[in-house]
Parts: C-alpha cells; structure tokens; sequence
C-alpha cells in the first residue's frame, strides 16, 4: 500500500519541471535587465559596465527571487515540511565546514586562473567578477563582496539544498539527490569555466547537508568558500603570487574563526 505522506514520483517530476522553468524566467528576467542598463552605459556585453554598485543589485534581487520561487513552490507540495533545516549539528561539522570551505576552493581556483592568464576570453563571467571586484568604488566592492559572500551562498543553500534536496529526497536515494543537487549547482552558474571550477566546493557542500541533515554547515562553508576564492581573485588579477603570503593570513583567519565559532556550541550529539 503506498505511502499517502509520500510525494509520487510524477508530482516531483513536475515540481522539479516547473521549478527550473521559474528559475530560467528568473535568470532571463535577470539578463534582460542587465542588457537594458547596459545599453544605456556604453552598451557592452560585459557587466563591467555596470559597475560593482548596480551588478550586486542585480545579484541581491536574483538571489531573493530564487528563495521566493523555491519557498513558493515549497508550499504547493502535498506535504511541506521546513525546507531550511537549520537544526544545529555536531561540532565536527562546523569545523569541516571551516576548514572545507577556506580550502577546497584553492585549487580549482588556481587551475582557472591559469586557464584565464593563458586564454583570457575563456574568462567570461570570471574576469568581469574580478575587474569589477579590482576597479569599482570602494562602495561598489564592498557591496559585490557581500553579494557574493552573503547573498549568493545564503540563496544558493536554501534553493539546492533545502527545497530541492528535500523534494528530490521524495523520489531519489540521498546519494543520487547528492550528486544530482551538485550537478544541478554546477549547470545554475552557466559560465563553463566557473561551473567546472565549482565542482568540488559542490560535491563538499552536498556532503555537508546530507552527513549533517542542516543547512547550517552549508551556508558557513559556502560563504567561506566565497570569501576566500574572491581573496584569490583579487591577488591573482592584480599582484598574482606576491599577494600569496596575505591570502594564505587571510584563510587561516577564516578557519580559527570556523574553528571558534564551532567549539563555542555544545555539539547535541
């Protein structure tokens, strides 16, 4: 007798159908935008053009756009359990969060950043990140940088590894949601480059979710993740291995604070 708590098969086909349909409106809703403003200020195809102030904008209003879809969506399941699952974890996955999230990022990084240096219009959305992130206002970079750092890890989270995580889990073994979730990641970010860049920082973030059952390892290692590869993109565009002393000080920062923030909870388990 089935399972009358158990979203079928068809309805998550459908949910997950639906849901990418929304989500590509959202990115063309998105691109429309920019190719609009972009237009009016010299009209390039890169983002560049924008400036850091306007491109973090954009990027705050995709990312709260996706939470409002995936939340939307949410509801209209048969049954519709909290997709946030912020429920704290064990210490030892905070500290693999800080200590995942301030190094996987290093060498697919480094690997990128030599494909750019030797190709450079295999750069895309990579290299105009970066020249924005080098040569915005001081407003501008500070606002980017918490788009990328806040913004993007908190929405990305909560979209493929809270809602679809969970509506997945309906239909798919945890280990095929883990990897289907992280595939999915990889092909959001669009640009080639980035997306095979992003692969292990994917694969650690499914992880996470899925040996901790919160989203709370996730965020932290994400938004670490983001914090120490932009570091890496600021050094490798503009003073390249002489910066390499700083963003090493940098990343051991981040892990003692990962490290602190982690043996500051009583690990429940």
């Amino acid at each position: 007798m089935p399972d009358p708590t158990q979203t079928s098969p068809r309805a998550v086909a459908l949910h997950l159908g639906v849901f990418l349909l929304g989500t590509l409106a959202l990115l063309m809703w998105v691109g429309t935008a920019a190719g609009i403003l972009s237009s009016t200020r010299g009209g390039t195809a890169s983002i560049v053009v924008l400036g850091a102030a306007l491109v973090a904008a954009l990027t705050a209003a995709q990312a709260g756009g996706h939470i409002a879809l995936a939340l939307a969506m949410w509801r209209l399941l048969p049954r519709s359990p909290d997709p946030l699952t912020v429920a704290p974890s064990g210490l030892r996955f905070w500290v693999a969060a800080a200590l995942g999230g301030a190094t996987i990022w290093a060498l697919p990084s480094w690997v990128a950043s030599a494909v750019v240096q030797r190709f450079p219009e295999a750069g895309g959305r990579l290299a105009d990140i970066g020249a924005l992130l080098l040569d915005g206002t001081t407003a501008g970079r500070a606002l980017l940088f918490t788009a990328i750092v806040v913004c993007a890890p908190l929405a990305e989270e909560i979209v493929f590894r809270g809602y679809l995580w969970r509506l997945l889990s309906e239909a798919l073994p945890e280990w095929a949601v883990w990897l289907t979730t992280s595939g999915l990641f990889m092909l959001f970010h669009f640009d080639p480059l980035q997306s095979v860049a992003i692969a292990p920082a994917a694969l650690l973030l499914g992880w996470l979710r899925w040996t901790s059952g919160s989203l709370g390892p996730s965020i932290v290692a994400h938004g670490i993740n983001n914090a120490a590869a932009v570091g890496f993109l600021l050094g490798t565009h503009r003073d390249g291995p002489a910066l390499a002393p700083a963003i090493a000080a940098m990343t051991l920062v981040v892990v003692t604070v990962g490290i602190t923030a982690g043996l500051s909870r009583r690990d429940p388990r």
